[in-house]
């Protein structure tokens, strides 16, 4: 798999964005694999969560978690 286009964009985000906007990038179900890596490798916070922290920090809350993360970001940003 070929991640240079990614290097490169994660080195450009690092010496070029300012402060801490948040970020939208693909989360995958496998956990600790490539998915998030822009948030990872550059410090800047995702709206979506890992699955399995979620999961962890509201296992007792109906209707929270990864699968309803997404449009309630998405809701928010837009208002």
């Amino acid at each position: 798999m070929d991640l240079s286009q990614d290097y490169r964009a994660i080195r450009w985000m690092q010496e070029n964005v300012q402060g801490s906007p948040v970020i939208v990038e693909a989360n995958l179900r496998d956990l600790y694999r490539w998915g998030s890596r822009f948030s990872i490798y550059t410090g800047l916070p995702g709206v979506v969560g890992w699955e399995w922290h979620e999961q962890q920090q509201r296992a007792i809350l109906r209707g929270t978690g990864s699968a309803t993360a997404l449009p309630r970001s998405i809701n928010f940003i837009q208002h």
